[in-house]
């Protein structure tokens, strides 16, 4: 019993993230449905430029291989 509350001590605590950043500063509903709204456009954003990055990438790849191996 002792042990289990030394491991839960000893556990790294990490802080629960929180739902929305920009949402917080608004009271009116419009304004925080907007907030939120842009907020999954700038992740939709973010992911589509990691995608983009990563065929780019693989053509990249792609075309080295092409070039030396003729593969």
């Amino acid at each position: 019993m002792d042990e289990e509350k030394n491991l839960a001590k000893s556990a790294p605590s990490f802080p629960m993230p929180k739902e929305s950043v920009m949402s917080d500063k608004y009271t009116d509903p419009k304004e925080k449905r907007l907030a939120n709204w842009i907020e999954d456009v700038v992740t939709m954003q973010r992911v589509n430029l990691v995608l983009l990055i990563v065929t780019l990438m693989m053509l990249v790849l792609h075309l080295v291989l092409d070039f030396f191996f003729h593969v």
